[in-house]
């Protein structure tokens, strides 16, 4: 669905409100603009998904077997902190405490917008991750890269 871009500054007020971007915003379709879904996200962000967006992730999740123990744990991960929001009149979104507390909130927030991935990081946890470029990037970019565009030549 997304193609999102861009890396944003912004801040989080004490009631642990942040407001979305405009640049942002005009890149999510319509239909998706004001619900999103907040959900843990992988090291240490939170994930922000456009309504829509998170309906495409849920369908992959929910099809996973109840019958193995992995899929159920992963299931039971994967939804543990997810949370339903709507954007207010001036394009804010309320993160919960237990969130906040995940990813170490406080005023300076990064929201990092790729593919159809919307990231929201504390400004210094993102500043760290983004700043240690693996030695082996370009290793890395081979591997991945390689393994992409053979599952691209078999579809």
């Amino acid at each position: 669905m997304g193609n999102f871009i861009g890396t944003y500054e912004v801040k989080m007020d004490t009631k642990g409100r942040v407001r979305l971007p405009s640049a942002l915003l005009r890149q999510i379709a319509e239909s998706s603009r004001r619900e999103f879904v907040l959900n843990r996200g992988f090291e240490g962000c939170i994930s922000l998904f456009p309504i829509e967006e998170w309906k495409n992730v849920s369908e992959v999740v929910n099809s996973l077997s109840p019958f193995r123990k992995e899929d159920r744990e992963f299931q039971r991960y994967f939804y543990r902190a997810a949370t339903q929001v709507e954007l207010d009149s001036n394009d804010r979104l309320l993160i919960g405490k237990s969130l906040q507390d995940f990813a170490e909130l406080k005023d300076d927030i990064v929201i990092h917008a790729y593919a159809n991935s919307i990231d929201i990081w504390s400004a210094i946890k993102y500043n760290e991750m983004i700043n240690k470029e693996p030695e082996d990037f370009s290793d890395m970019a081979d591997r991945v890269m390689t393994a992409a565009l053979d599952k691209l030549k078999k579809n």
